[in-house]
């Protein structure tokens, strides 16, 4: 099996833009030795592990973070990105992101991209010009989850991306600007007037 790894090119981008030295990066199997060797020699300030962070027999992250630091976060309520984590080795910030790249982007767009840039003293808004048009057609969202929706912008209005599912690459690729459901609604009415923000 060959996996492509698109994980990396894309966090660096987004580290150095929110104002990080990215040190390095390291590929690593799912081994749990030379996994748990890496974050014990990691100095890094702030470590992002893609990948392995769910809780299958090979998903190493969460177990191995419990064992040499604290897990403080394992499971969020936002789809996608729901295997994100958050801990601690020492006082370094450690962020389990899933390994899927749509869920990877959202997970470090809502929770380390904000952590960075307080770490820098940048302002810990998103860097993402926001604009409020009203959606073309209903969102439909689950009561106590966030969704991470991916949006097509034209004539001014909001199209929701549809897909055969919430980490399918495809819809980010094809996204203008992107809106987060709250939690405790379900959802948005066609014609609804809603807050996006621009990948530009």
């Amino acid at each position: 099996i060959c996996i492509v790894d698109s994980n990396s090119l894309m966090l660096r981008q987004l580290a150095e833009r929110d104002g990080a030295v990215v040190n390095s990066t390291v590929h690593l199997k799912d081994d749990r030795t030379r996994i748990k060797k890496a974050l014990l020699d990691s100095r890094a300030d702030l470590i992002c592990m893609t990948g392995g962070t769910s809780v299958g027999v090979e998903d190493h992250a969460p177990t191995l973070l419990e064992e040499i630091g604290t897990l403080l976060v394992h499971g969020i309520p936002m789809r996608p990105a729901a295997p994100t984590g958050f801990g601690l080795i020492g006082d370094n910030k450690v962020f389990l992101l899933p390994g899927n790249p749509v869920s990877c982007l959202s997970a470090y767009d809502c929770f380390v991209g904000p952590a960075l840039r307080l770490m820098g003293g940048l302002p810990e808004q998103w860097p993402y010009r926001s604009v409020r048009l009203p959606l073309a057609e209903k969102i439909a969202s689950q009561l106590g989850r966030i969704e991470y929706v991916r949006l097509r912008i034209e004539k001014d209005k909001a199209f929701p991306i549809a897909s055969g599912g919430a980490s399918i690459l495809s819809s980010t690729t094809r996204a203008d600007a992107f809106l987060l459901t709250d939690e405790a609604s379900e959802g948005f009415a066609s014609g609804a007037e809603v807050e996006v923000w621009l990948y530009e």
